[in-house]
């Protein structure tokens, strides 16, 4: 295993696939250019996306035993298999020797990065992408990343203060900054809306009725059961289903075909896999929906539609609520509720003036407010106490 070149900051993340995480790690890479470094635990289309952005990346040789272990017996017995943990953080240690700042972009970086930490004492960083207080985290996994970040890490970057309330309400003492995720509008400005229609109805074989389309991994959190039950309460209307499953979630795919196929409606639910021409796809919905049962940490899907000029509706909780709330730009409904979410479609639909304002409102406040390039300035800002040479900013760090 080759050292890396020294850089400002050492980018850690356990899983290569495309993730939400990853498409903001993947941005922050890009803009750092040379002066960063990605080190993944396992490969991927993650690793194939850094390598085509010229981003210097590297697995570590490994790790992937430490991320197949926690998924089958969880962090905390992890943790007692102290040979492989101790191999795999006295690796990260030597990397981030080579490293002004070491930036854990996901729960299980963070854990064998303030491990690494604690043995190279060097500063680190945390990117909390979770609420850590849902269910799916366990309180022992929960005690131990927090214990250890508590311990190692100098500051914790959350995307949405719902992100940093529950992180603080698990017994997080660290600095904490919010900075939401960044979304790129260029993609968005360069797509026409009727052509963008005119492609997807000829791909999909649609006809002029609606189309909604619900956005991101395919997971029973993510409430795209919600979005399909809502669909056959209407006679016509179509559905985008984009995204696939991550993290062993295939069979989730397989009970959504299934619940369309119950419903009478497998003519009407499209299923798009894995996509990357998302601006193309959202432009021409009439309808984002964003549909998740449980909090959402940030809710990336909800700006993307917004800056591709189309009236979102979104359940509330967590980011979601903070990106919509007071703003115009979208309806909040209830989660977990088929009824609201069609009785919400219905109130869009059959009015015009409403959609237009939604979507205008939706494309200010998404442009306004976390375009990709002043959310990397948030990023510069936060982690300058580490990687700028300015006297005040070295003070600081020194302290």
């Amino acid at each position: 295993m080759k050292d890396l070149p020294g850089v400002d900051v050492l980018f850690v993340n356990h899983a290569a696939q495309m993730g939400g995480a990853e498409l903001s790690l993947l941005d922050h890479a890009r803009h750092l250019g040379n002066s960063c470094s990605v080190l993944l635990f396992t490969d991927g289309p993650f690793l194939k996306e850094l390598r085509q952005s010229g981003v210097n990346v590297s697995i570590l040789g490994g790790a992937a035993r430490v991320v197949a272990l926690a998924r089958t017996t969880g962090m905390l017995r992890g943790l007692r298999t102290a040979g492989t943990i101790a191999t795999t953080a006295v690796a990260i240690a030597r990397r981030m020797r080579s490293a002004k700042i070491t930036y854990a972009n996901s729960q299980k970086a963070a854990v064998l990065t303030a491990l690494a930490a604690l043995v190279a004492r060097r500063p680190m960083v945390w990117h909390l992408h979770d609420i850590m207080t849902a269910p799916d985290f366990s309180a022992a996994n929960r005690r131990v990343v927090i214990a250890l970040t508590n311990r190692a890490a100098q500051l914790v970057i959350a995307n949405s203060e719902a992100t940093a309330a529950a992180y603080r309400a698990v017994g997080g003492r660290c600095p904490v900054t919010v900075i939401p995720n960044g979304i790129d509008p260029a993609p968005f400005e360069h797509v026409s809306r009727q052509d963008a229609r005119a492609s997807v109805a000829a791909e999909f074989g649609l006809s002029a009725a609606p189309v909604y389309g619900v956005f991101g991994r395919i997971c029973g959190w993510k409430g795209q059961a919600v979005a399909i039950t809502a669909l056959a309460k209407s006679a016509e209307a179509h559905l985008l289903v984009v995204g696939g499953p991550l993290f062993g979630e295939e069979a989730q795919d397989a009970t959504l075909r299934d619940l369309a196929a119950r419903l009478g409606i497998a003519d009407r639910v499209h299923f798009c896999g894995f996509r990357q021409d998302i601006a193309r796809l959202m432009s021409a919905m009439d309808v984002v929906l964003h549909c998740s049962t449980e909090p959402e940490p940030f809710g990336r899907v909800i700006v993307e539609g917004m800056m591709a000029g189309v009236p979102v509706i979104a359940t509330h909780g967590g980011g979601a609520s903070e990106i919509i709330a007071g703003s115009g730009a979208g309806l909040l409904i209830a989660p977990g509720d088929p009824q609201a979410l069609a009785e919400a479609i219905g109130s869009v639909m059959r009015d015009p003036a409403l959609r237009a304002d939604m979507a205008a409102r939706g494309r200010a406040h998404a442009r306004r407010d976390y375009a990709l390039a002043s959310v990397q300035r948030r990023v510069d800002v936060a982690l300058a106490p580490w990687t700028s040479a300015h006297p005040i900013m070295a003070g600081h760090a020194a302290g």
